[in-house]
């Protein structure tokens, strides 16, 4: 009689068999390996084709492994209208190995025939989950599903199957330019994930004063701050810069954004607030990558869809005193995050705008047909 363990060691999987009644080692076998393959790291923009290892990968000839699951999405129906229907109706495992079991495939981008895409973004989801694992012992309960080749302007954290699991999807652009090119792309949608995972659902709410967009602004700064911990970097998703759709990329979180006067009725666009704050403690070699990843998940583990502003500055200076008072950063460390937290506004920081102190801000108002508490969008 033994039992067997399911054992995480040497980037992969084992099943170790235990003696029951001596407690003796009596065998291992790998449940996963790794194999070699080409992708873009962080994106065509800034790399060239480099050689990587795909970890944690399962037995068979598939993109299938401990932590993502990588698919062609082979049939769908896509409204491309705001809130229009969405769905992955088939899919398959496209990308096949060689010979020797590796995934060297050559870029197509703009092909819905292009099976590159998949290992190279199973690559990097593979590095955010196994970097929130190790790190801080976060991971979700199954493998996340990722699905490609579709044509969509947009990459998205949601349930695109319709199966009741929520999955990572990269669709390709008008313009011919494919989103799971880019890491900083898939890691942003990764950490929608982990801040689910952490939080709950945070996105927008509807109360006496109409839709409150923070607690969706803040996943979305949080998902770009995870985005510059792996890759430290202000502008996210360069490669899709190359798109006149955007200018250098996606989203420059360089300049400084303060809390109210660049609040915007959209969440990716308030949301920099966080995150231009997120970089500037990522720039500060006081701080630095690692240290905000830490602040990061502490703080979001105390959030919910009720978190405000002023809630969330207040959970990184939390964090900060809880690290400072066990002796793990300085206490010049500790002021430099407060002074970061401080200057982005948002302790004080509320949803009505002081017209006299912004002196003009544009919002948009959309009529979606929605009821319920949303009913309050004008």
């Amino acid at each position: 009689l033994a039992w067997r363990h399911a054992v995480r060691g040497l980037g992969g999987v084992w099943s170790v068999y235990v003696d029951a009644h001596r407690g003796l080692v009596l065998a291992a076998d790998a449940e996963s390996w790794s194999t070699r393959a080409h992708v873009y790291d962080p994106n065509p923009v800034m790399s060239d084709l480099v050689t990587v290892d795909l970890q944690g990968l399962w037995r068979g000839a598939k993109l299938r492994g401990e932590y993502a699951s990588s698919t062609k999405c082979t049939d769908w129906r896509i409204d491309p209208a705001p809130f229009g229907v969405r769905v992955c109706l088939d899919w398959a495992h496209a990308a096949k190995p060689g010979p020797r079991g590796d995934f060297f495939e050559q870029p197509r981008e703009g092909s819905l025939d292009d099976p590159f895409v998949q290992p190279n973004a199973y690559h990097h989801v593979d590095a955010i989950a196994r970097w929130a694992d190790q790190r801080y012992g976060l991971r979700l309960e199954e493998p996340i599903q990722i699905f490609t080749n579709f044509p969509l302007t947009n990459a998205f954290f949601g349930d695109f199957d319709g199966d009741g699991d929520r999955d990572l999807s990269f669709g390709i652009s008008d313009g011919g330019y494919n989103f799971g090119y880019d890491a900083d792309v898939v890691h942003h949608e990764y950490g929608h994930a982990l801040v689910r995972e952490l939080a709950g659902s945070m996105w927008m709410q509807a109360d006496e004063l109409g839709v409150d967009w923070t607690p969706g602004a803040l996943n979305e700064g949080v998902a770009d701050t995870f985005a510059m911990v792996l890759n430290p970097d202000p502008l996210l998703a360069e490669g899709l810069g190359r798109s006149d759709r955007w200018d250098e990329a996606i989203r420059d979180l360089e300049p400084d954004r303060v809390c109210p006067d660049d609040l915007r009725s959209q969440v990716h666009r308030s949301g920099r607030i966080w995150g231009a704050m997120a970089w500037n403690m990522v720039d500060d070699p006081k701080i630095g990558p690692e240290l905000v990843g830490d602040l990061v998940v502490a703080a979001v583990a105390t959030w919910d869809n009720g978190t405000n502003w002023p809630d969330a500055a207040e959970s990184i200076l939390h964090a900060s005193d809880r690290l400072r008072d066990i002796g793990s950063i300085s206490v010049e460390t500790a002021a430099a995050i407060a002074h970061h937290v401080n200057a982005s506004g948002m302790l004080d920081c509320e949803r009505i705008i002081d017209l006299e102190r912004v002196g003009s801000t544009r919002q948009v108002l959309l009529n979606l047909g929605l009821s319920g508490p949303y009913e309050r969008l004008a």
